[in-house]
């Protein structure tokens, strides 16, 4: 887990995710938003909190993506 970036979401249950490569603060902030869309929570907005590689946490309010916006090819 510390060998990369992670998001985890505080305000509702969900999925820790870890991200390879060298992601900048917009692709963070992306990625966290198709964590949000695959949570258990159902709100607007939610709160996460953003991990990098040497333990600097911060936290953030993000409005999940909506299922139209998830790309079918991203899905595995």
């Amino acid at each position: 887990k510390k060998q990369y970036p992670s998001i985890r979401i505080t305000s509702h249950p969900g999925p820790l995710t870890l991200i390879d490569g060298t992601p900048n603060d917009a692709d963070l902030l992306h990625a966290a938003r198709i964590a949000g869309r695959f949570s258990k929570g159902r709100m607007e907005q939610m709160t996460v909190e953003i991990t990098k590689i040497g333990g600097v946490t911060t936290t953030h309010t993000i409005t999940p993506m909506r299922p139209d916006e998830v790309k079918q090819e991203w899905y595995i």
